[in-house]
């Protein structure tokens, strides 16, 4: 193994190819979890309409990123994804790690887009639970946002490892346009589900269901911080 690690591009077949990772869409795992079971109060039916309808109206406008900002908040906050102490969410945070593979090891350093974390103090993410990617237009091209993805992922393999001493799995997804999708990252498979459309009521709903299992996955899996 070399004395300093490589830096690594986040290209989601080199990434896959590097750190032994596999990739798939048809799993029962995945299949199961996008399943989640929903129970919307009238609160949710109300507020959910109401997005669904602006989301509509907001489809065909210029500016791709404000409607899809906007979407994104009232997600997160329908779902009500904090709890005291123990999940917080951080956006445009950096993750750092030296990630080891056959007989080398790499650095990677991944900005994610957004992300649920332990809080450390008022401001500082420490062991990493979920991340959200999407599509950024970067010189002309659409970035590898399944890339960035898995990097920031395989980065907080390890440091969550190191902190919990465990291997329980991570969650994350990313956004193409109008599509989302949600993934798994577990022993060394990343499952990825199937798109979910931002204008289709059906995924609205169900997107809000599978963040709320992420958050109650979370608080039985991990445990309390010491």
């Amino acid at each position: 193994m070399s004395a300093h690690p490589h830096r690594i591009k986040p290209d989601f077949d080199i990434l896959l190819s590097t750190f032994g990772v596999e990739e798939t869409r048809e799993s029962e795992l995945i299949a199961q979890f996008v399943q989640a079971e929903w129970s919307l109060d009238e609160f949710d039916v109300r507020t959910l309409k109401r997005q669904h309808q602006k989301a509509l109206s907001d489809a065909d406008s210029r500016n791709e990123e404000e409607p899809k900002m906007n979407l994104l908040a009232f997600l997160f906050d329908l779902a009500d994804l904090s709890s005291p102490k123990r999940i917080k969410p951080f956006y445009e945070r950096t993750i750092t790690a030296t990630v080891p593979a056959k007989d080398d090891a790499y650095f990677i350093s991944q900005k994610v887009d957004y992300m649920l974390a332990t809080p450390i103090g008022k401001g500082t993410p420490g062991v990493p639970y979920f991340f959200m990617q999407e599509f950024e237009k970067e010189k002309g091209e659409k970035s590898d946002a399944e890339g960035l993805l898995l990097a920031a992922m395989l980065a907080a393999v390890l440091a969550a490892t190191a902190t919990n001493n465990n291997d329980k799995p991570l969650y994350g997804g990313y956004i193409n346009g109008r599509m989302w999708f949600f993934a798994i990252f577990t022993q060394q498979v990343l499952h990825i589900s199937r798109p979910f459309i931002a204008t289709n009521h059906d995924d609205l709903a169900q997107s809000v269901a599978i963040l709320r299992k992420v958050k109650t996955l979370i608080l039985h899996d991990y445990p309390l911080p010491s």
